[in-house]
């Protein structure tokens, strides 16, 4: 083999290397997506029991207040309608997620 050749394959080399670490990145990339998106889909399933057990009219017999803490972000008392009228019988909560419950 002439000089010309060893430098080639270097050469060669060196840009397989270089290809295989940004395969090797962007594999690593595309799995941590889909480990994203799997918990993504965990948070919304989990979002949509909540949802709907909020949906059923249950008596509470127990309150969880770290529970409630980690879901709601606020509670609104009260609101003004379309004629500018005040009904403080109202409740709202809004959940982290953006949800919005009456």
């Amino acid at each position: 083999m002439k000089l010309d050749d060893y430098e080639h394959k270097d050469v060669y080399n060196s840009k397989e290397k270089e290809l295989n670490d940004k395969i090797s990145k962007i594999v690593k990339e595309i799995n941590e997506y889909r480990a994203l998106e799997q918990e993504n889909k965990k948070i919304e399933l989990q979002l949509q029991q909540i949802e709907d057990m909020i949906k059923v009219n249950l008596s509470l017999k127990e309150f969880d207040r770290e529970s409630f803490d980690t879901i709601v972000e606020k509670v609104i008392v009260g609101e003004i309608d379309e004629s500018r009228n005040i009904n403080p019988n109202i409740l709202r909560f809004v959940l982290k997620v953006g949800s919005e419950y009456k």
